[in-house]
């Protein structure tokens, strides 16, 4: 990702207490704009599949899960995904639903035909494991964009991170990596704004880059170091992360 468009995201996170409620989706023309006037034009395709240029398929749909984790975690009132796109759909939907290959690329499904599956069911899995994190923990949801705080907007390494907190429930913080950059440790500072004077561990519950999901499966983290000043307070928390990634992970106060 680009600077400008870093620059984007670190400035909506600084800002999202006082911006407007957003539900965050992408258009539906992003997705389903073939004319059905014209014979299939699918040059003209958009879906996120097409758009996503990565030339290795391994890096387009880290970045596909990418968008998906950053589209369900960042602080907004709601998430609408395009049916199909959780999948990888490749073209726009053929809204003349009783051809041959109908609206829907269920194919991409099918271990046997499909050489490319284990990318497809496994962003399908991811999309799947994001709608059940944001679901059972209230901390994405209940006060929208007015739970959030920044833990760091590393902009030269493409790294952010930021907390979602709830009062009476266990906060989280959320990293995302949008570079091919890769470190086996990486410190994320956590600050007194961030209000974890009593954080006893952290222990990581999402990683985009799980093998479940199409990805390595490595640079997980079974265990995260929390590095503390003279007086016990956290000061960082060291942990390491893949390239085109997001992590969540949950806190645990004493």
């Amino acid at each position: 990702m680009d600077q400008h468009h870093i620059s984007k995201i670190i400035d909506f996170l600084k800002h999202a207490k006082q911006g407007d409620r957003q539900i965050f989706s992408h258009s539906h023309d992003d997705s389903a704009n073939r004319d059905v006037h014209w014979p299939r034009s699918i040059h003209k395709d958009r879906t996120l599949y097409k758009i996503e240029c990565s030339e290795e398929k391994k890096d387009k749909f880290a970045d596909l899960r990418n968008f998906f984790a950053w589209q369900f975690l960042a602080p907004h009132r709601g998430v609408l995904i395009h049916m199909g796109d959780e999948f990888g759909q490749r073209h726009s939907w053929n809204t003349k639903v009783f051809e041959p290959d109908g609206a829907l690329e269920w194919q991409l499904l099918d271990a046997e035909g499909e050489p490319d599956y284990p990318f497809h069911v496994g962003l399908q899995n991811c999309v799947s494991a994001l709608s059940q994190l944001y679901c059972t923990k209230p901390v994405f949801w209940r006060k929208g964009e007015q739970s959030v705080k920044l833990c760091c907007d590393h902009q030269n390494n493409s790294v952010v991170a930021y907390q979602r907190y709830l009062q009476g429930e266990n906060g989280v913080i959320v990293v995302h990596n949008f570079s091919n950059g890769q470190w086996s440790s990486y410190d994320i500072p956590l600050s007194d704004a961030n209000n974890i004077k009593g954080l006893r561990s952290l222990k990581e519950i999402f990683n985009s880059n799980a093998y479940a999901f199409g990805g390595t499966g490595t640079y997980a983290n079974s265990s995260v170091t929390i590095i503390r000043n003279d007086k016990r307070t956290p000061t960082h928390m060291r942990i390491a992360i893949p390239p085109l990634s997001t992590l969540v992970f949950e806190e645990t106060l004493s």
